[in-house]
């Protein structure tokens, strides 16, 4: 019986770092030309890195690529490499989440049951009358509050 590490079948077959920098290179070099252009740069390409190309091919070959490896490369540097951005964009830092009070939302919940049947702006002002505490222009009760409201009136 075969082994089940032998028996799994690659789907995605990867170019080495070398070829996919050269072909990011030729990408970026003839990034605006327009397709006659550029596949008439293919083919000059392609002629010049014969050796890259023949041992990439073998390569994937040998991991069970059945694919044109050159059809592979053209439009992985025509639709890929050409359009991707130089420049690695760095993720925004998320601010810290501020949870509220529990006391505070527990004493939401139970204005919210019994104004439920209000519109939940006119539901907050009384909530801050009955609550001096609060204050009605922190915008984060008041979104605490309505989004509250929306949930309970859903349960409905």
């Amino acid at each position: 019986m075969e082994d089940e590490r032998d028996a799994k079948m690659m789907f995605r077959y990867k170019f080495t770092d070398a070829c996919m920098e050269e072909l990011n290179a030729f990408a970026k070099l003839h990034q605006y030309d327009d397709r006659h252009d550029f596949k008439e740069a293919w083919t000059e390409w392609t002629e010049s890195q014969e050796e890259l190309i023949l041992s990439e091919t073998e390569r994937l070959n040998q991991l069970g690529y059945s694919g044109d490896v050159l059809d592979k490369m053209f439009k992985s540097a025509r639709y890929y490499f050409r359009k991707k951005p130089l420049v690695v964009t760095v993720p925004k830092e998320r601010k810290k989440y501020d949870k509220a009070d529990r006391n505070i939302l527990e004493s939401i919940d139970s204005h919210v049951q019994e104004h439920l049947r209000e519109k939940p702006s006119a539901g907050f002002l009384d909530f801050c009358e009955k609550h001096p505490e609060v204050d009605k222009d922190d915008s984060k009760v008041k979104k605490t509050y309505k989004n509250r409201h929306y949930s309970a009136s859903l349960k409905i």
